[in-house]
């Protein structure tokens, strides 16, 4: 009969049938409590940092608006208004302002929506700059946009 110790486990080599026995560690259940406290204390700030970012990762976008109702929020807007002032208007409305891109002649602003459409707002400025400052501008055209494809161009409040 064999005796072994808790932490060591025997097995019958598969040449002889049973002839010999080999000890072999086990890796020990409990190794958190052998560490040392500093070494426990990061151990378990770790996990907790770990766990913390899975779950952190998991975001469910609910706060954006449907197309149909970013088209009755926008076309509220008048055309000729401060991109200052549209742009406060709609985020008093639950809309964040997303990307933005263009020249001191022309730019647009978009607002990200569900279904994955944006909101798109084109502005101008009153007068151009040569120092390539986007300032100044007015709203003159808002549309939603999919896939880079204008898909409904909203009518603003006393647009010609």
């Amino acid at each position: 009969m064999r005796t072994m110790q808790p932490d060591k486990i025997a097995i019958d080599s598969a040449v002889g049938a049973g002839c010999s026995a080999v000890a072999v560690p086990v890796a020990n259940r409990w190794w958190l409590f052998s560490l040392g406290r500093t070494m426990r204390a990061i151990s378990i700030f770790l996990v907790v940092l770990i766990f913390a970012g899975c779950v952190g990762s998991q975001k469910v976008r609910t706060s954006r608006l449907e197309p149909a109702a970013a088209i009755e929020l926008a076309s509220h807007l008048q055309a000729g208004i401060r991109e200052e002032d549209a742009t406060a208007f709609l985020e008093q409305h639950g809309l964040k302002a997303g990307l933005k891109f263009g020249d001191s002649f022309r730019w647009s602003q978009f607002f990200p929506l569900a279904e994955h459409c944006s909101l798109g707002l084109d502005f101008k400025p009153k007068v151009f700059r040569t120092d390539g400052v986007w300032a100044d501008g007015l709203l003159r055209a808002a549309y939603i946009q999919s896939n880079l494809v204008n898909i409904v161009s909203i009518t603003l409040t006393n647009a010609p």
